[in-house]
């Protein structure tokens, strides 16, 4: 049987936690994004994390939302065509 040598849970007092944190917030990894990065992320993790996965969602609802965005395309091109088509006054 091997035994584990268990370590006492950290108990840090505040000098050393704050310093402790002056470290780990010092690390460049937390100072490589810019601004668009970062919020171009949030919006990815936002939606990852609204949006189903793939194989969640019934292959029916996949194929109804491919038909329904077919028809947008399709009549936002024929507004676009009959726009053009259009004499100006």
């Amino acid at each position: 049987m091997i035994l584990l040598q268990q370590t006492p849970p950290l108990t840090p007092t505040p000098e050393e936690g704050r310093s402790w944190l002056r470290r780990e917030l010092a690390d460049p990894e937390y100072h490589d994004l810019d601004l668009i990065e970062r919020i171009l992320r949030w919006i990815e993790r936002t939606l990852s994390d609204g949006l189903p996965s793939v194989g969640d969602v019934p292959w029916a609802q996949t194929v109804a939302a491919m038909v329904v965005f077919a028809a947008l395309l399709v009549g936002i091109g024929l507004l676009v065509s009959r726009a053009r088509r259009s004499p100006r006054v």
